[in-house]
């Protein structure tokens, strides 16, 4: 059996996603999550997904460099297009 550290799977998944064309901080963001996910038992969501997440990047089924807009706001709600991110 393999052991890494999350530290380190964090640092893998986050170049696995920044060399697939996402931003440096929006790769660590999913590496982080992804890993969380896996250290508190969900591992259906966890860094399993990164072949999946990287197929949608590559098809441009998911946008890798989105320009979130706001598209309406109100006191209570806040509607964002986020651009297939």
């Amino acid at each position: 059996m393999v052991t890494i550290t999350a530290d380190r799977l964090e640092q893998l998944v986050a170049d696995i996603f920044s060399a697939a064309g996402c931003s440096g901080a929006e790769a660590a963001r999913i590496g982080r999550y992804l890993v969380a996910a896996n250290l508190t038992g969900h591992d259906s969501h966890g860094v399993v997904r990164v072949p999946r997440y990287v197929q949608w990047v590559e098809s441009g089924v998911v946008n890798a460099t989105p320009k979130l807009t706001i598209v309406r706001e109100t006191p209570a709600a806040l509607v964002i297009d986020g651009d297939w991110c």
